[in-house]
């Protein structure tokens, strides 16, 4: 078999090492120095804005897209570093927040009955966030008693209908363990 150069899928723009701007391919040259050349367009050097077309091999090009789409997703990763894990965590807690302000809002339509209700609902929702995006703020031991008060709330609420016996009894035991153990300094 021949070692004949194929026409690689069609690439439509590059990054060169030496330049970080996207560039545009206007064709492929199989035969350049018998390894293959994008010929690219790259500006003319006379700083009026004027391109011209040069040929850099496979060893030359740093990223090669294959649509304009990749091209933005790439221009937009760049443009946007990724987010740490806390800017993650901030997010979700004020999208939290703004969720039980609005939801707080619709409560002005609801009877006064219904508003004591359906807010302890709002409120346990929002703590139930801030103890999954601030877990690591507290020990073992006080997410354990932090889950024993909200749970001891629902079940004063009867927010807990679709508990078994069994769990509501456990978590009782916890519950009345909690409230008899001696403060120690």
């Amino acid at each position: 078999m021949s070692d004949v150069l194929k026409l690689p899928e069609f690439v439509k723009y590059v990054i060169l090492k030496d330049s970080p701007e996207i560039r545009r391919v206007v064709s492929y040259d199989r035969f350049f120095e018998g390894k293959g050349a994008y010929m690219v367009q790259v500006p003319s050097g006379k700083n009026d804005g004027t391109m011209i077309i040069d040929k850099y091999t496979e060893s030359q090009v740093e990223h090669k897209f294959y649509s304009k789409d990749e091209v933005e997703t790439y221009k937009q990763e760049k443009e946007q570093p990724m987010s740490t894990p806390e800017e993650r965590r901030d997010n979700r807690f004020f999208e939290a927040t703004k969720t039980a302000l609005k939801n707080i809002q619709e409560l002005s339509q609801l009877s006064q009955p219904e508003r004591y209700f359906t807010a302890y609902s709002i409120l346990r929702g929002y703590v139930e966030v801030l103890l999954v995006n601030f877990a690591e703020a507290f020990s073992g031991e006080q997410l354990a008693e932090i889950r024993i008060v909200l749970d001891q709330l629902s079940q004063l609420t009867s927010n807990d209908e679709n508990l078994d016996e069994a769990t509501r009894a456990k978590q009782d035991q916890l519950a009345q363990a909690l409230r008899e153990t001696e403060d120690t300094p």
